[in-house]
């Protein structure tokens, strides 16, 4: 059951990110310069500064929309309904990431679902590997990360 443990406390990292409002705004719009990658600024595909910070806030703001219905739905289907936390957490976790990509891509305006997926992994990998040895070393994370440790349920 250690595998279930995992990915509750992978589900409260991610939410931890995600749920950064306005702190978010600026990740996802670097996330998307970093996937952009060496595009000149002359590109006719490369997206001007102010559609992107548009973009960048109603993506933010409807991940953490989405993040939050996601641990609703868990605390309704693993405390409410009694249903095995490890199984909820598990099918979650898996349905997070399809759903969060789609957001970034129709917010985005991307053709290819890979591309929101991309940018998603970059927005929610980079600062969660930073928060983690941050964490790690000094524990400053732990009061905003144990407010969605408390939401999920711990797996018996």
């Amino acid at each position: 059951m250690q595998h279930y443990a995992f990915v509750r406390e992978c589900l409260a990292w991610i939410a931890s990110v995600a749920c950064l409002f306005p702190v978010s705004i600026p990740l996802l719009y670097l996330a998307y310069r970093i996937r952009e990658g060496g595009a000149t600024v002359d590109d006719e595909n490369r997206m001007e500064n102010d559609e992107l910070w548009k973009r960048s806030a109603i993506a933010s703001a409807v991940l953490a929309a989405a993040t939050l219905a996601f641990l609703f739905a868990d605390v309704v289907l693993a405390k409410w309904a009694e249903v095995s936390a490890g199984i909820v957490h598990f099918v979650l976790f898996l349905l997070y990431f399809p759903a969060a990509a789609f957001i970034v891509m129709v917010v985005f305006a991307y053709d290819d679902y890979f591309a929101g997926l991309s940018q998603l992994t970059i927005f929610l990998a980079v600062p969660i590997a930073v928060l983690f040895v941050i964490n790690a070393l000094l524990g400053i994370w732990d009061p905003w990360l144990n407010i969605f440790r408390g939401w999920l349920k711990v797996v018996a």
